[in-house]
């Protein structure tokens, strides 16, 4: 009965937390001026600045692993899956909606990272801790960062069984078993999150260029080679903007609340805009606020980009205006399977592995650190191995509950995080400023 509430209730109660990070994402933009665009160029010196030889703690990472080890968690199976439900579920008008919370959402992570950093505290054992309950508790008391943190901390151990669920479904198409699937997800994952952060860093630096390569170049060979749609699908992404209660494709039309619902919705979730969980990596980074607050950015419009690639590639074929079509990942399967043969469903797989395993790696980094939080610094390896069993559990187990409730632990984290975030950039509006006068 629980559950039947939640999933027919969903669309109405999961409206409310996205609207309020729309507002705030709005306003954050207002009041910082544009930080998001503004940043941009300050981009080239900063990247000619981070590659240098210096060696790290293993409690402490380099600019530009922070930055990858912070897009691995953003650069995920929900990049495929993500605009592909969001176009079956609100149609191709939600490319609008993805994109407008794709440019303001970004003007959320470069505010909560540059306060990430500038609010981080050490550790009696010498490590840094940051995040979101490190702002929040000193601008608004502990209760608030409170919350955070242990909603946090159960948010992210159900995003990383939803990514294993995912990855193992589809493995299960090239007959790999998810018993399988989840004992080497579990005990790969455990491994390298007990040989410290440092490792995490080092297998983030090789799985983002690498993946963000592949899956850019497969999607843009197959858009390419059918860009004398795009005409025609740029026309259909504006009229369905426009009108969206006609009739497209067959379908019975599209409301503009779910239009942007899902178009938005899929943009926070992908980018993890206003939930704080991509500043955990860049609190421990031994960049400078500004310079890292600016790196955040650079992730959520490369992550757009390859949301908007997926999208593309879905619309400039033929498979997703047929009548039955379930818009999950065998649809894009299907795509690729259509334009690279048998090849094509190995190339999702490599890609769904790497997407997924790098972001169970940093949620698992990012829960650990709200974890700590609420625990006072203890347990941090009990967290990890109760990790490790519900990634294994996710991968097994028929895990429809748990993808039906992890959006509702968006909201206790999201709400309270986002809403703190405005008060503080109100209270300080010299962090939006970018010169050193």
């Amino acid at each position: 009965m629980f559950l039947n509430f939640l999933k027919n209730y969903s669309d109405f109660i999961l409206t409310i937390p996205f609207i309020i990070i729309f507002g705030v994402s709005a306003l954050l933009t207002i009041i910082s001026r544009g930080i998001q665009f503004r940043c941009l160029s300050i981009v080239k010196n900063i990247l000619r600045n981070s590659f240098d030889k210096k060696d790290y703690s293993d409690s402490s990472l380099p600019p530009l692993s922070a930055l990858a080890m912070s897009m691995s968690t953003t650069i995920g199976i929900g990049n495929i899956v993500g605009p592909i439900v969001a176009l079956g579920y609100g149609g191709p008008g939600t490319l609008f909606g993805f994109i407008l919370g794709t440019l303001l959402g970004s003007a959320t992570t470069f505010t909560e990272v540059m306060l990430s950093i500038l609010y981080r505290q050490k550790r009696t054992d010498g490590s840094i801790a940051g995040g979101p309950m490190e702002y929040l508790k000193k601008e608004l008391g502990n209760s608030w960062a409170f919350i955070y943190a242990f909603f946090g901390s159960m948010l992210l151990i159900a995003w990383s069984m939803s990514q294993s669920n995912t990855l193992a479904v589809l493995l299960s198409t090239n007959n790999i078993s998810t018993l399988y699937s989840g004992i080497f997800l579990a005990v790969a994952t455990l491994y390298i999150l007990l040989k410290g952060v440092s490792w995490i860093g080092r297998i983030s630096n090789f799985l983002v260029p690498f993946m963000f390569i592949t899956y850019s170049v497969v999607t843009s060979l197959i858009i390419i080679k059918n860009a004398h749609k795009l005409p025609e699908i740029f026309n259909l992404i504006v009229t369905s903007f426009f009108s969206p209660k006609t009739a497209i494709a067959g379908t019975a039309g599209f409301g503009y609340s779910q239009m942007l619902r899902w178009g938005f919705a899929r943009a926070v979730q992908t980018n993890e805009i206003g939930t704080g969980t991509s500043t955990f990596p860049h609190s421990i980074t031994t960049g400078n606020a500004k310079n890292q607050a600016t790196l955040a950015t650079i992730a959520v419009y490369t992550n757009g980009l390859l949301c908007i690639l997926s999208s593309l590639t879905l619309l400039t074929s033929d498979l997703w205006q047929q009548a039955g079509t379930v818009f999950d990942i065998s649809l894009f399967n299907n795509i690729l399977t259509q334009n690279y043969g048998s090849a094509g469903s190995i190339i999702l797989t490599i890609c769904a592995s790497m997407f997924a395993f790098g972001t169970i790696l940093g949620n698992c980094y990012n829960g650990s650190q709200c974890f700590l939080y609420v625990t006072k610094n203890k347990w941090l390896k009990e967290y990890f191995y109760i990790s490790a069993i519900f990634i294994f559990l996710g991968a097994i187990a028929n895990v429809s509950f748990v993808w039906s409730i992890a959006d509702y632990f968006v909201i206790p984290v999201a709400v309270p995080h986002i809403i703190g975030l405005l008060i503080i950039a109100v209270r300080h509006p010299s962090i939006f400023k970018l010169t050193n006068n």
